[in-house]
């Protein structure tokens, strides 16, 4: 989309550059012919008129064509940068539109996880109440048989314990008796030793405590001390010596600003005066002797024509450094009027008519002449004044279109890393999304596999069951048969003999199945103990998995929290963005505006 637009923009810009190309071929402002000039101002076109034939005409006639092409040329720039604003305008339009469906998409995926994560939620809460029940049952066995363990081992330590109190309190009662024989036995010698020998410790210990290394550090420096030593005063050699007059006077707080201005005026004189030649005094002797040497230089008579091309010296000219006065006539040139002016004064007095009207025929047009130089210099420097802005505002126009276009670019550039970032989040929740239904068919599947195996399990539980009663009821069913039945025992040894044999023989075969039978149930019920183990431990591993899947789901909702918050900046930065345009825009148009107004306004 931004590289169909980028190049519609170029052909745009291609096709403009090449009507105004067209459009603005340098035209010759003729003077005669007033259908084909350009809209200029009466004042120049009056100008145009007079100078019309000469090279100056002729040059500013090519000038104002070249400012003309120039203005249709900045206009036809301004048309195209509008028109580019209305396309960036459209554009970001569209680019909101389609933000605002990514945003509902966003919007639509986040729901839809958050309803399934509830369901999973509700599901994984249910499977952990059926089996915390379960494991509080096996945790209360187990309590209760460390419980009475725990009793057990305090039965014992109580026993213990006693036994030792009896053994410490039986060693310490003959260490004392010891100790008393030992001390009725001591002479006197030994406690003055230990007499001493405590009074020794004890005058050290005291010689410690009063030693002044152990006392507490007092502080070496007062502050205030040290603060008025740094107060006192210098002594007098020290002290500077005294300022000037004229430095006391300056400095002085009694003294108003007008003396201290003056006093500091006077010096600078009395330095310059030291310093300066004789030609090199203050401004206002320079003044007077230039004012002198115009007084005394003599003027020229006003009836003596000056040619064309020489122009009068003003009278207000720059002094020299030198205190030289140059005047407009020389030595030469004045003996030479002057004795013109002698010759003509002794010849007649009678001048010719022809003559007079010539020289005041040709006064008339040399000041004409001076005035239309005049304007003439005046619309130079109007047109270029004129120029000046025009090139400010192109140059302000092309700076405000490079921002235009910066922003525009960087705006775009947002755009696409938030589009692919959108698009990659969506891939991921499509990946998660597809993970999680494969783990939830899994689970499913190992759930069913699961309940299929306890009710298998709970079948052959139930058979065994029915053996076993079957098996108790037979005995029982047999054991009512034989009280119920007389006995007949035979009166031959032999016979009875005989019997004592089956009975013991049908003893052992019943004795043997029942072993073989309980060794059964024992095996059967240590592989149901290690299936429980098994399916107990699937049931925690994929607690954690679930519990891991349920953080991950967490953390890439916050994540996709993250992108909406960066995507609304975006739009508060793009909004920024159109208002700096427009207002680029307005001071644009005031520019354009200012400049016409400026261009075709007439001097006062």
């Amino acid at each position: 989309m931004l590289e169909t637009a980028t190049d519609s923009s170029v052909q745009k810009a291609k096709s403009l550059e090449s009507e105004i190309n067209e459009n603005t071929n340098p035209c010759v402002l003729p003077v005669n012919n007033t259908e084909n000039q350009a809209s200029v101002p009466d004042f120049v076109h009056a100008i145009l008129l007079r100078v019309a034939g000469t090279d100056l005409g002729d040059k500013l006639t090519s000038l104002l064509n070249e400012k003309h092409t120039e203005l249709v040329k900045c206009q036809a720039q301004c048309e195209y940068a509008q028109k580019e604003a209305n396309d960036a305008k459209n554009r970001l339009s569209r680019i909101e539109m389609e933000l605002d469906d990514v945003r509902s998409a966003a919007a639509l995926t986040v729901a839809g996880q958050s309803d399934m994560i509830s369901n999973i939620q509700r599901h994984y809460e249910e499977d952990l109440a059926s089996w915390r029940s379960i494991s509080e049952q096996q945790v209360a066995e187990v309590r209760a048989a460390s419980q009475a363990e725990l009793d057990r081992a305090k039965a014992d330590w109580d026993s213990e314990r006693k036994a030792l109190v009896i053994c410490a309190s039986s060693n310490y009662n003959s260490r004392r008796d010891s100790c008393n024989l030992a001390s009725a036995g001591k002479g006197p010698v030994e406690v003055c030793r230990t007499v001493s020998n405590f009074d020794h410790v004890n005058s050290a210990d005291i010689r410690l405590r009063d030693s002044p290394a152990n006392e507490l550090p007092k502080a070496p420096v007062n502050g205030y001390e040290v603060d008025s030593k740094k107060l006192t005063p210098r002594p007098q050699n020290q002290v500077s010596e005294v300022p000037p007059l004229h430095q006391l006077l300056a400095s002085s707080p009694k003294s108003s600003p007008l003396d201290r201005l003056f006093f500091s005026l006077d010096v600078l004189g009395s330095t310059a005066e030291l310093d300066l030649g004789p030609c090199q005094g203050s401004p206002k002797h320079n003044l007077m002797t230039g004012t002198i040497g115009a007084a005394v230089t003599p003027s020229v008579p006003k009836n003596v024509h000056t040619s064309q091309t020489e122009s009068p010296a003003p009278a207000d000219g720059p002094v020299t450094s030198n205190c030289d006065f140059k005047s407009p006539v020389s030595e030469s040139s004045w003996v030479q009027m002057q004795s013109g002016l002698k010759e003509t004064e002794s010849r007649s007095p009678v001048a010719c008519a022809m003559c007079s009207n010539y020289e005041h025929q040709l006064q008339i047009v040399q000041l004409g002449l001076q005035e239309k130089d005049r304007a003439l210099q005046k619309s130079q420097e109007e047109s270029l004044a004129k120029s000046v802005q025009l090139d400010s505002a192109l140059q302000r126009q092309a700076e405000l279109e490079k921002e235009l276009q910066s922003r525009t670019t960087s705006q775009s550039e947002k755009i696409e890393k938030l589009e692919t970032t959108i698009t990659r989040m969506s891939d991921r929740v499509e990946n998660l999304l597809t993970n999680y239904r494969a783990h939830r068919l899994a689970t499913e599947e190992k759930l069913r596999q699961l309940s299929d195996e306890r009710q298998t399990l709970q079948s052959n539980f139930n058979t065994l069951q029915l053996h076993y009663d079957r098996l108790l009821g037979r005995r029982l069913m047999a054991s009512t048969k034989l009280a119920a039945q007389p006995i007949h025992l035979p009166s031959d040894r032999s016979e009875l003999e005989l019997f004592a044999l089956k009975t013991y023989e049908e003893n052992l075969s019943l004795r043997e199945a029942r072993e073989q039978l309980d060794e059964q149930l024992k095996s059967d019920a240590q592989f149901h103990r290690q299936q429980l183990t098994a399916e107990r431990q699937e049931k925690v591993n994929m607690e954690t998995s679930l519990q891991r899947e349920l953080d991950d789901t967490r953390a890439r909702l916050a994540s996709l929290t993250d992108v909406v918050s960066q995507r609304d900046n975006e739009m508060a930065g793009r909004q920024k963005a159109e208002e700096e345009a427009k207002e680029a825009k307005i001071k644009l148009e005031d520019l354009q505006l200012r400049h016409m107004h400026c261009f075709f306004r007439r001097p006062g």
